[in-house]
């Protein structure tokens, strides 16, 4: 299923992407598009049992939910706002959804509009109604951004985004902030070496905190205190964490193979998957499996790869429409979903 995000309608496309989607149509491959009509960067996420697709766009300040994988509009939310929504994120019982937030003054605030005056801020909806459930401001801040749940719920993970952020404890405005799950109250600030754009945390399944970042090697914070517990060598870019936290990979352009794997406990770079002749383009979005079988990466040049993780097969390579961030794989490894930009 892919998710293409335009500012129009499908038939208003470049034809090099109505080609793409086309030839994946023919191959057997796409089973649906939404249009949803809005432009700029998309971002979905789906629930656990698969049953929901959460989209976001930051030209429209719109959040859609759609039922999956039949893609029907269930509901949706929109604000009056200069803001750009930037993330979707469910919480792991599927009850919640966290929307994060670019800030209208942030450097990527960038509708066209005049900025206002609302507060830095994530939101939380129910995922039944889309009904608002709280709002967390960061007043301080242009570009926090919330970026998920832990896989068992009782953490929350922020981080400063695109810009510093002064914060008592974080030595250059660089940080991830841990919540608690449910009442978002502060647990923990993380100091990140970064120099101005904050790390990408995401939690494995024993809620340790992995931080990567652009210009800096990836770094493991040891629940519950979250203190620092290993640096991963030669590791510097943004990537994906496997559910268990046996494995983690990290693209940047300035390497020559630009994808590369990592086990975490030895630090090691690990071969596990067979490389291709020539990558197609940067990757600009990667993610494993919720059972960490499958590894998919979207890349600049509009196509997605997927491997499987114990065998190292390309096992796809498949259009994609157009550039796009994370893909995301069903929790049963059947289902693909991949968002783009106009």
């Amino acid at each position: 299923l892919e998710a293409v995000a335009t500012s129009g309608s499908l038939a208003d496309q470049p034809q090099a992407v109505i080609n793409q989607l086309w030839q994946a149509l023919t191959d057997d491959r796409l089973e649906r598009v939404i249009d949803h009509g809005y432009g700029g960067v998309t971002s979905v996420a789906l629930s656990a049992d698969g049953s929901r697709l959460a989209v976001v766009s930051e030209n429209g300040a719109w959040v859609g939910m759609y039922g999956a994988p039949d893609g029907g509009l269930l509901w949706e939310y929109t604000e009056d706002t200069a803001d750009s929504f930037r993330g979707v994120y469910f919480d792991p019982a599927g009850a919640r959804v966290a929307v994060a937030v670019h800030d209208s003054e942030s450097i990527l605030g960038n509708r066209l509009t005049e900025p206002d005056d609302l507060p830095n801020r994530f939101f939380v909806l129910d995922a039944t109604d889309g009904s608002m459930v709280t709002t967390i401001d960061y007043p301080a801040c242009v570009t926090a951004i919330a970026l998920g749940w832990s896989p068992d719920g009782s953490r929350f993970v922020v981080s400063n985004g695109f810009s510093g952020c002064e914060r008592e404890g974080a030595t250059n405005g660089t940080w991830a902030e841990i919540l608690d799950g449910e009442t978002f109250s502060p647990i923990a600030l993380v100091d990140s070496p970064a120099r101005w754009v904050g790390p990408t945390p995401s939690f494995d399944r024993a809620n340790n905190l992995y931080l990567l970042g652009f210009d800096d090697n990836a770094v493991v914070h040891a629940a519950p205190d979250y203190e620092l517990a290993r640096e991963i060598p030669d590791s510097v870019g943004l990537g994906a964490v496997a559910p268990d936290g046996s494995l983690l990979t990290t693209f940047s352009s300035a390497r020559p193979a630009l994808q590369s794997i990592y086990a975490v406990d030895s630090g090691e770079r690990v071969d596990i998957v067979t490389q291709v002749a020539e990558f197609p383009a940067e990757p600009f979005g990667t993610a494993f499996s919720p059972d960490g079988s499958l590894l998919a990466i979207q890349t600049k040049g509009s196509r997605t790869l997927v491997w499987g993780v114990a065998t190292g097969e390309l096992l796809f390579d498949l259009p994609s429409g157009a550039p796009g961030v994370n893909p995301v794989v069903s929790r049963d490894a059947k289902w693909l979903y991949t968002s783009h930009d106009d």
